[in-house]
């Protein structure tokens, strides 16, 4: 199955997870958009939908084509909001990245990005984040290929200090790397 993903490599623990992304008019799947512009994106789990804001929205011509109802902190019961339908491209330097050629974002201001990737887009994908050796890997993939499990092990991270040498791997390891990788 073919699939599109990217990597971005931190050298220390971020605590934003923030990429490029490439907003054009909406197009079909393989032709070229239109009034494609860069931006900055935030990728927020707590949102339910992805925003842009309208300032930057008009930059790529984009047209508001409905309204929407928006849960907002202060605002019980939400507001009308007018959302678009874009094409975005999630790009990083040295990658294509992954294409979703027709979208609909809710036109938000957000103070720190022109855009917000929500879990509308989130969720049709792999999301992965890990720390290891002080360095923050975030990846994303399309579409979803495999389950990822984090509590499987393939080894055990601590030590082995059960009695089975000649299955070092047994059940009794792998609790105790399930058990002990916080240490």
């Amino acid at each position: 199955m073919d699939f599109r993903a990217f990597l971005k490599k931190y050298d220390h623990n971020e605590r934003q997870l923030v990429t490029k992304v490439a907003i054009g008019q909406p197009c079909r799947p393989g032709d070229a958009c239109n009034g494609i512009m860069e931006y900055e994106a935030l990728w927020d789990t707590g949102a339910t939908h992805s925003s842009i804001n309208p300032s930057a929205a008009r930059e790529c011509g984009l047209i508001p084509c409905g309204m929407g109802i928006v849960a907002r902190p202060g605002k019980p019961g939400g507001e009308h909001t007018p959302f678009s339908m874009a094409s975005l491209a999630l790009r990083l330097p040295a990658n294509d990245g992954v294409v979703f050629p027709n979208v609909f974002l809710v036109e938000l201001e957000c103070p720190e990005h022109d855009v917000l990737i929500g879990m509308d887009i989130i969720s049709l994908g792999d999301f992965c984040l890990s720390n290891v050796g002080g360095e923050m890997w975030f990846s994303f993939r399309l579409p979803s290929i495999q389950r990822i499990d984090l509590t499987i092990s393939p080894k055990p991270i601590a030590p082995c200090t059960c009695s089975h040498e000649e299955t070092p791997y047994g059940d009794c390891c792998n609790n105790l790397a399930r058990t002990t990788y916080l240490t």
